[in-house]
């Protein structure tokens, strides 16, 4: 058994140069290619800004409707910019479930080459502290 989550995709549109990319088509795409289920509750999606003082965070939700956040192996999450409603797609004979969450900005968020998207997992906290792991990470590069 072996646990692997990865930033496997980011979409965006350096800049916003492209005037037919919308927010719905900027995307964060987190995978599971380990072989371990990964309950993904509370981790968190963090974008820093090439200054290091600028960043905007996503915690996953423990639950999407009835669902666990749970990505199975094989599973993705994209988590996209624009704005929709927060989902699970269950997968059938062509592939894996999908989970879709949507953070409803009115502006693009990966827009700087630099950016960097960390992705840190939850670990159990203790009374007086919690404790995160970086999990993946991915930058931007134009």
């Amino acid at each position: 058994m072996s646990r692997k989550i990865v930033i496997k995709a980011i979409s965006n549109s350096p800049g916003g140069k492209d005037p037919n990319f919308r927010l719905t088509d900027e995307w964060v795409c987190i995978k599971n290619e380990g072989t371990t289920t990964e309950n993904m509750a509370n981790w968190i999606l963090l974008n820093r800004k090439p200054d290091n003082k600028h960043y905007y965070h996503f915690h996953f939700p423990a639950r999407v409707g009835n669902r666990p956040m749970e990505l199975k192996p094989g599973q993705s999450v994209y988590v996209i910019t624009g704005h929709g409603e927060d989902a699970f797609v269950p997968g059938d004979e062509s592939g894996p479930g999908q989970f879709f969450f949507y953070r409803n900005f009115d502006h693009f968020i990966w827009n700087e080459p630099g950016d960097k998207a960390l992705l840190y997992s939850y670990n159990h906290p203790t009374v007086d502290k919690e404790s995160f792991e970086l999990v993946s990470s991915k930058v931007i590069t134009e």
